[in-house]
């Protein structure tokens, strides 16, 4: 929900940082929609980070 509020700004931003949940922690949460949204505004994913025991990841994507 969020970076689907950020559309209009979006434009201007060159790095964005995101938490990506491998759990069901929230509802009407898919990892796939996230991506879709990130390619359609050209990021790419430039660096992915595991926490081992954690059921997240951190991942860095460049507006390319």
């Amino acid at each position: 929900m969020v970076l689907l509020g950020s559309k209009d700004i979006i434009q201007n931003v060159k790095y964005i940082m995101i938490e990506i949940q491998e759990n069901d922690q929230y509802t009407s949460y898919l990892k796939q929609k996230i991506e879709k949204f990130l390619k359609v505004n050209n990021f790419k994913l430039l660096k992915k980070f595991n926490f081992p025991l954690m059921f997240f990841q951190d991942r860095i994507y460049k507006k390319i």
